[in-house]
């Protein structure tokens, strides 16, 4: 663990690290971790004390306050390359790229809760005034909070200056992410970028796992195949089909309850007295599909829908979705009065229906979680 870097070294007066072609960078990701978390070098000292044998055991507090200094001062050489890891190239031959993913992922890691609170709001550069306070408020050290603040803010300016999709094609190879942390950056320009209202009281209790698994069904289902950029990226032209939900009448709404019901029954589950709530969540969901082009609601609306079933078990929820996808649209339309329903076709249905199913069913057991 404590290497001293043989050929790279110190400027003493200017503390920064110079490095030659033939040097190895070698990380003690342990203490870099620590020096993301804000620890000082006496609160790293004393991490020295665990271990077996603890390291205090064996070196001198001045060489192990000499080797985290030395770190720290790495640190803040690899910063830069850090904050535009594209520049890593420069550093191939004294960085194996096994260490260079791990500094990569372990940098842009951040705390979930801080993430969710910013998704309450625009995350621009005002915003910044008040990490100190959102740090407070959920209790989490300030320190790192700054740093999450300012990977959002460079994720999501990289973007703007591309403005490439998919999203998280994008993020993975724009900035050597794992595929789990491009999914969570993903997100967060997604949500960002279309102004998706997120903070609303109805949708407070998704966490931000929740929104990721919600947005990456979005950009599953309801997006364009080969988008030239972002501008395309949201299916318009199918939420603008999916708007003609709004001529289906109470009859419309019957036929499909009816369908839904005989399936939940089918599988021993329900009752008569789920009729109701079932015909509700059918309501929904076509209102849903209605005001789709309302692209910042979408969360909203689909809390609605789950709050409509909040007396349904998940897997009646699961069922009555599971019915509608094997639902014969064709055959209903042509039972109702309306002829602009025609315009919605049934892989149109079968896009609208398989992304609500993923999509209600983490709001619907979120919620019965948090309520």
């Amino acid at each position: 663990m404590l290497c001293m870097f043989a050929m790279l070294f110190q400027t003493p007066v200017m503390e920064e690290w110079s490095i030659s072609q033939g040097t190895d960078i070698d990380v003690d990701f342990p203490v870099f971790e620590l020096w993301l978390q804000g620890k000082r070098s006496k609160e790293i000292l004393e991490f020295f004390s665990t271990g077996s044998p603890p390291m205090r055991q064996m070196f001198s507090d001045d060489i192990i306050i000499s080797h985290i200094r030395d770190q720290h001062s790495l640190y803040l050489f690899l910063k830069s390359y850090l904050e535009h890891p594209w520049n890593f190239v420069i550093l191939r031959h004294q960085l194996n790229p096994q260490d260079r993913n791990r500094l990569i992922n372990t940098y842009y890691t951040f705390n979930h809760s801080f993430a969710r609170e910013l998704l309450n709001h625009r995350i621009s550069s005002k915003l910044r005034k008040d990490v100190d306070e959102i740090a407070n408020k959920l209790r989490i050290p300030i320190i790192p909070c700054f740093r999450y603040f300012d990977n959002f803010r460079n994720v999501l300016n990289k973007f703007d200056d591309s403005d490439l999709v998919p999203i998280t094609d994008f993020v993975r190879q724009t900035f050597a992410m794992s595929d789990e942390l491009a999914r969570w950056y993903a997100t967060v320009i997604f949500l960002q970028h279309f102004k998706f209202d997120v903070g609303k009281k109805r949708v407070q209790f998704l966490t931000f796992t929740d929104l990721c698994s919600i947005s990456m069904s979005i950009m599953q289902y309801w997006t364009c195949t080969a988008p030239e950029d972002i501008s395309d990226y949201v299916d318009r032209e199918l939420f603008n089909r999916l708007h003609e939900c709004k001529n289906v009448d109470s009859d419309g709404v019957a036929a499909v309850t009816e369908f839904a019901l005989a399936r939940v029954q089918e599988s021993g589950e329900g009752d008569t007295d789920s009729k109701e709530t079932i015909r509700a969540v059918i309501k929904e969901l076509f209102s849903l599909a209605a005001h789709l082009k309302d692209v910042k609601e979408i969360f909203y609306n689909l809390g609605k829908v789950a709050e409509s079933g909040s007396g349904l078990s998940q897997k009646t929820m699961s069922l009555i979705l599971d019915a509608l996808i094997d639902y014969d649209w064709t055959a209903h339309v042509e039972k109702l009065s309306s002829k602009d329903l025609s315009r919605i076709s049934i892989k149109d249905w079968e896009r609208f229906v398989s992304c609500c199913k993923k999509c209600i069913e983490v709001v619907h057991k979120s919620a019965s979680i948090a309520y």
